[in-house]
C-alpha cells in the first residue's frame, strides 16, 4: 500500500518530463512505460493526488533518455518510497507482477494481461484504490478480476524485519475492513522473504472471520510463486512448499516392499488392487463416495486416483487402522468410534476436500456434507455416552426380568432400586436441560449486544445499503418459495426427513422429522443432492435480481456481518459454568 506523506509531485513530475525527453510525445512514451496517456498527462501536470506504484516508476527508468541521468532511486524518493537497506532488490513490485500474472494465464485463472489493473487512470487504476469509513483510503499494486476468484487484490511487499511484521499486522487489520466494505472478493499480500511469511502464516491462523486473505510467498530469483495460505488453515491456488501430488499406485507399490520387505514385484498387482479397492470402500462407508472423482488425476498417459505427498501418512494410517479403529466405520456403527480418531478422520479428509477446492472452505463443506453428517464431531460421540448409560441401566432391569431365580434381592429391594434410579435420572436429566436452555439465552443475549453495538456503529450509508439488503432478501425469497421446480425439491426432501413443509407450518401441525443420525447413507446422499439443487436455483434468483435492484437504483446492497474474532465471545467452557451459576442463582431464589 502507498503513503503519500512525503510525495512531491513537483519533483516527480519535473523528473518525468526529462525521462520523456524532447523528442517523445506524451503518447509515444506513455506506450513505452505502458500506462495510459490521461495517466501520464495527469503526473506531467501535477493533478495526480498520491504517489505512483513501484511498477511504473521502474518503467520510467528503464525506459527513460538516458541524457536525463534520471534514476530509479530518484523517482522513488519523489514518491516517498526511498530505498532501504532492508529491501528485496530494485523493481520487486514490477517483478511481483509479471511473475503472478504469468502464473494465473498458466492456470488459467485470467486469459490475458488485460484482465488485470495495475495502475489508476482512465478508469481502469481506480480499481486499485478502497476506502474504509471514508478516513482510509488503501491503494493496492495489482487488481485480477477473474470468474474463478472474482475481484482478487494483490500487494507486493518487499521490506522485512520486525518493523515490517509491526506494518504487516496494520494491514491485515484494514484489509479486514476493507472485505467487509467493499466489493473485494480477495485480497493476498505478496512477499519474499519465509520467516516473514512464515510470521504471517501464524497472524492469518489466529483471526476468526468470513473474508478471503491470504499470504503468497514468491521466488524473484527462480521467477516462480512457491506457495499460498489462507485464512482458515488452508493452502490456496500455490502449494509449493506444502507438496506434490502423487498416484496411489505408486503410495501401494511402496507399501507393497515396505510390507514384505522385498524388492521383487511379483504379487504387487494384485496387493495393490485390493488395497485401492479397500480404501474406496471406506470412503464409501464414510459417505463421500460422490465425491472420489475429485481425487482422480493424470499424469501424461498415466490416470488414477492421486493424492498430495503430506497426505500419504493418513492413506497409509487409513489402511493400517482397517481392521482396528475403523471397524465401526466398516460397520456403519460411527457412534462406536472414540472421540479422537472420529476427529482425526474428519479433519484430514476436510483438509483433502479444501485443497481440491483451491481453498474454498464453502465448496469443501459442501463436498464434504456426507462426511459431516456420518462423523458429526464430537456430538456424536457424546450422545453414544448417554445412551450407553441408558443401555446398562436397560441391562440390569432386564436382569432383575429375566433373572429372578438367581437374585439374591428381593422384589421389593429392586423395586426400590429402580425407584431411586428413575428419581436420579429424572433429576439429572431436568437439571441438564435447564442449564443447556440458559446456556442459550446467555449466548444470544451476547451475539444480540455485539450486533446491537455493531448496528449502532453504521453509517447513514450503510444503513440505506442494509435496508437495499433486505429488500433484496425478501424479493429473492418471494420468488424462490413459489416456484414450482424448489416446491417439488422440497416435498421430496420432507418425503425422506418426514418434516413439515415450509408453506404448511403452523401451530398444530409441525413435524421436527427425523434426526441425523437417523438417516441412512443414501437417504443422507439423496438430501445433499436436493439441497445442491436448490442451492444452484437460489443462487441464479439472487445473480438475476441483484443485476436488476443495481440497475433500478444504482446502489450495490450488502448485508452487514457481524463477524468477531473468537476471543470477543467467552468461552464454550465458561459459558457453561455461567450457566451453572445462572441455575444455582435461580433456584436459590426459589
Amino acid at each position: 500500500m502507498k503513503t503519500n506523506n512525503f510525495f512531491n509531485k513537483e519533483t516527480f513530475s519535473s523528473l518525468v518530463i526529462k525521462a520523456k525527453g524532447a523528442n517523445r510525445t506524451v503518447q509515444q512514451f506513455a506506450a513505452d512505460i505502458g500506462v495510459p496517456p490521461s495517466t501520464l498527462s495527469r503526473i506531467i501536470n501535477k493533478k495526480n493526488s498520491s504517489a505512483s506504484n513501484e511498477r511504473i516508476l521502474v518503467a520510467i527508468a528503464e525506459n527513460a533518455e538516458p541524457e536525463s541521468r534520471v534514476t530509479l532511486n530518484d523517482l522513488k524518493k519523489a514518491n516517498g518510497l526511498a530505498v532501504a537497506d532492508n529491501n528485496v532488490g530494485i523493481g520487486f513490485e514490477a517483478a511481483c507482477e509479471r511473475i503472478i500474472v504469468d502464473d494465473l494465464m498458466k492456470k488459467g485463472v485470467i486469459r490475458s494481461r488485460r484482465e488485470r489493473y495495475i495502475e489508476r487512470g482512465d478508469g481502469r487504476g481506480d480499481a486499485l484504490m478502497f476506502s474504509v469509513a471514508s478516513k482510509y483510503r488503501i491503494q493496492f499494486d495489482m487488481l485480477v478480476d477473474s470468474e474463478k476468484f472474482g475481484k482478487w487484490a494483490f500487494e507486493f511487499k518487499g521490506t522485512h524485519g520486525m518493523a515490517a511484521i509491526e506494518s504487516y499486522k496494520r494491514w491485515l487489520l484494514l484489509t479486514i475492513s476493507i472485505l467487509q466494505n467493499t466489493e473485494l472478493d480477495k485480497v493476498s499480500l505478496v512477499v519474499p522473504n519465509k520467516q516473514i511469511y512464515e510470521q504471517i502464516k501464524r497472524m492469518l491462523d489466529e483471526v476468526m472471520i468470513l473474508g478471503n486473505i491470504s499470504v503468497i510467498i514468491v521466488d524473484v530469483n527462480k521467477k516462480e510463486v512457491i506457495e499460498e495460505y489462507c485464512i482458515g488453515r488452508r493452502y490456496g491456488l500455490w502449494r509449493g512448499f506444502e507438496d506434490k501430488k502423487i498416484f496411489l499406485t505408486d503410495i501401494l507399490k511402496e507399501r507393497f516392499k515396505r510390507t514384505y520387505e522385498t524388492n521383487s514385484d511379483s504379487g504387487i498387482d494384485n496387493f495393490c488392487k485390493d488395497r485401492r479397492k479397500e480404501l474406496v470402500d471406506l470412503f464409501r462407508s464414510l459417505g463421500i463416495e460422490h465425491e472420489l472423482e475429485m481425487f482422480k488425476g493424470n499424469e501424461g498417459k498415466h490416470k488414477g486416483y492421486m493424492f498430495f505427498i503430506s497426505e500419504v501418512p493418513f492413506i497409509n494410517g487409513l489402511l493400517d487402522e482397517r481392521t482396528k479403529r475403523l471397524v465401526p466405520v466398516r460397520k456403519g456403527e460411527y457412534v462406536k468410534l472414540t472421540d479422537e480418531y472420529a476427529i482425526i478422520l474428519y479433519e484430514n479428509i476436510f483438509n483433502m476436500f479444501l485443497k481440491r477446492c483451491d481453498g474454498s472452505e464453502e465448496m469443501a463443506f459442501k463436498q464434504s456434507f456426507g462426511l459431516y453428517n456420518v462423523l458429526d464431531i464430537p456430538i456424536h460421540k457424546q450422545r453414544a455416552l448417554i445412551r450407553q448409560m441408558q443401555k446398562d441401566v436397560e441391562s440390569i432391569t432386564d436382569k432383575i426380568f429375566t433373572e429372578r431365580v438367581k437374585n439374591i434381592t428381593s422384589r421389593r429391594d429392586d423395586l426400590a432400586w429402580l425407584k431411586h434410579v428413575t428419581s436420579d435420572l429424572s433429576e439429572l436429566y431436568s437439571r441438564n436441560l435447564k442449564i443447556y436452555d440458559l446456556m442459550y439465552e446467555i449466548r444470544q443475549e451476547e451475539v444480540n449486544n455485539k450486533a446491537f453495538e455493531e448496528y449502532n456503529n453504521m453509517s447513514a450509508e450503510e444503513l440505506d445499503l442494509l435496508e437495499e439488503e433486505e429488500f433484496l432478501t425478501l424479493r429473492i425469497h418471494q420468488e424462490y418459495i413459489y416456484k414450482e421446480k424448489v416446491r417439488k425439491l422440497i416435498r421430496k426432501k420432507a418425503d425422506i426427513t418426514g418434516e413439515t413443509l415450509p408453506w404448511e407450518m403452523g401451530l398444530h401441525n409441525q413435524r421436527a422429522g427425523k434426526s441425523t443420525d437417523e438417516l441412512t447413507l443414501e437417504e443422507i446422499n439423496k438430501i445433499r443432492d436436493i439441497e445442491k439443487q436448490l442451492e444452484t436455483i437460489y443462487q441464479g434468483i439472487r445473480e438475476r435480481i441483484l443485476k436488476e435492484t443495481i440497475a433500478e437504483s444504482g446502489k450495490v446492497p450488502f448485508e452487514k456481518d457481524f463477524l468477531y474474532s473468537e476471543n470477543e465471545y467467552m468461552s464454550s467452557e465458561d459459558l457453561v459454568k455461567n450457566a451453572l451459576t445462572a441455575y444455582e442463582n435461580r433456584r436459590r431464589l426459589r
